[in-house]
C-alpha cells in the first residue's frame, strides 16, 4: 500500500482552476454552446446558399441592443422583416427563413445592431 505524498496536497499534481465569471453558455437545440467573449466574433451567417425552400440565419454580436434584420431586393426595395428585437452579447441567435413565397434571384439580408451592420446576399433557385 502506497502512503500519501507529503504536503499540502495528497495528489501529486494540482489542478487548474478554470475561471468562468468570463464566459457565459447558452444552449440551442439540444447542443450547449461555450461562449468565451474574448473569442466571440460577431457575424452574420446563412446557409444553405443557394435556397430553394428555407434557409438558416444565424447571427452573433459582441454587444447588446436593439437589432433589425431585413429582407432587400437588389433594387433595394425592402421585402420583409426577419428579426427585430433586444439581443445579447455574445449569445448565437437563430431562425429559419422560409423562402417557399420568394421568386427566384438574389436577395440581401441587411442586420443592423448599434454600430454594427451585416449584409449577406442569398441566392433563391427553384
Amino acid at each position: 500500500m502506497e502512503t500519501p505524498i507529503a504536503g499540502s496536497h495528497l495528489a501529486p499534481y494540482i489542478s487548474q482552476q478554470l475561471s468562468t465569471s468570463s464566459l457565459a453558455a447558452s444552449m440551442i437545440g439540444s447542443t450547449i454552446t461555450l461562449n468565451d467573449p474574448a473569442t466571440v466574433k460577431a457575424g452574420l451567417y446563412i446557409y444553405p446558399n443557394p435556397v430553394s425552400n428555407q434557409t438558416n440565419v444565424e447571427f452573433t454580436l459582441t454587444e447588446a441592443g436593439q437589432t433589425d434584420i431585413a429582407l432587400i431586393n437588389t433594387k433595394g426595395q425592402f421585402i420583409s422583416k426577419l428579426f427585430t428585437g433586444p439581443t445579447e452579447a455574445n449569445v448565437k441567435k437563430s431562425f429559419i427563413l422560409n423562402a417557399e413565397t420568394l421568386k427566384n434571384g438574389v436577395y440581401i439580408i441587411n442586420l443592423i445592431s448599434g454600430k454594427n451592420s451585416f449584409t449577406k446576399k442569398i441566392v433563391v433557385v427553384k
